[in-house]
């Protein structure tokens, strides 16, 4: 047993010499990159890139921390404009069978480890990496990726699919139209979305991350997954099913409405102010909270609930209207309230 804590310590005492001259490198590393960017203000620039929209059906972008703004363009060309250094380029930009691919190379190596090249942060310019303006006559998809950046679409007129992934990013979604299914994912970053109206199916995932959600219209199904993050909504329209499937996460919605409403907590907290629904509701909770306001009369449902060694305000059995509520709580709290 002394051996093997003499191996202990002489393990720890390794480990922490290593951390220490990993630290000294990498931060003399960083000072020099620092200075020659202070003696060379001229190693970064602008740059641009266009094509025309009639050969894309595909924009795809894999961007490790910096930021990509999509903006309405003019005409026929797609147009890329970008900081970047003169002579050893961070960004490539390719076009093969129809897609149009945005990427950052990959980190600068350092012994066992990888770094990122934070020579962007000393740049004492300003901070908007990428603009790329898309015409309206981009009829193609968005398959967009950022690590942890910024990615922010406003003003377009999206006729695919739009998928947006981030892990502990941001991803902004301001003002569009969506013709097809939108897909956003984000792991422990936020996601803003306001004014946008989605004909077909939405999907929304979290992790741990954060979403505000304003003034939204889904022509389809509206799914949202959330592990342990939490997620706003303010004003909706779902014609389909608004599915919500909560681990210990958390959400607030006002001036909801859809056809259906599925819902299923294991230990988060769920609360629906002001709830219009065409055909009814289903609820079940494992040690979560659920509040529902609804917006017309208790009359107008037909409720069953079944609740284990939980709370729930409403009767086992009740009514016999068109609308449902169908409540099933294991150790969870729901708690209902009607309109006139």
């Amino acid at each position: 047993m002394k051996h093997v804590g003499k191996v202990l310590i002489i393990a720890g005492s390794l480990s922490l010499c290593g951390i220490i001259f990993l630290g000294l490198g990498t931060s003399m590393l960083y000072k020099e990159r620092r200075s020659s960017i202070n003696q060379n203000d001229t190693e970064y620039e602008e740059k641009q890139y266009s094509t025309p929209v009639s050969g894309i059906t595909e924009i795809q972008t894999d961007i490790a921390f910096d930021h990509i703004y999509f903006e309405p363009g003019e005409g026929d060309q797609i147009e890329i404009t970008y900081r970047d250094r003169r002579n050893d380029s961070r960004y490539q930009i390719t076009e093969n069978n129809g897609t149009l691919r945005i990427y950052q190379k990959p980190l600068t190596g350092f012994h066992l480890f990888n770094i990122p090249d934070l020579s962007r942060i000393w740049e004492e310019q300003e901070t908007v990496s990428m603009t790329i303006k898309v015409p309206e006559a981009y009829a193609g998809s968005y398959d967009l990726e950022v690590s942890s950046g910024t990615i922010s679409l406003e003003e377009l007129e999206i006729k695919e699919k739009l998928a947006v992934y981030a892990t502990s990013g941001t991803i902004k979604l301001d003002d569009l139209t969506c013709e097809k299914d939108v897909e956003v994912e984000v792991t422990s970053g936020n996601i803003t979305i306001e004014g946008i109206e989605v004909q077909d199916d939405l999907t929304c995932r979290f992790t741990s991350g954060h979403s505000s959600v304003k003034d939204v219209t889904v022509g389809g199904d509206w799914k949202i997954g959330v592990s342990s993050g939490s997620i706003d909504i303010t004003t909706a329209a779902v014609d389909g099913t608004l599915e919500c499937d909560f681990t210990s996460g958390k959400i607030i919605s006002r001036d909801v409405s859809a056809s259906e409403v599925i819902t299923t907590v294991s230990s988060g907290t769920i609360s629906f102010d002001d709830l219009t629904v065409e055909k009814g509701i289903e609820l079940s909770a494992t040690s979560g909270t659920i509040r529902v306001s609804l917006a017309d009369a208790e009359d107008n449902y037909r409720i069953n609930s079944d609740v284990t060694s939980g709370r729930c305000n409403l009767p086992e059995n009740f009514g016999n209207g068109e609308k449902y509520i169908d409540v099933e709580v294991t150790s969870g709290n729901v708690d209902f309230t009607f309109g006139q």
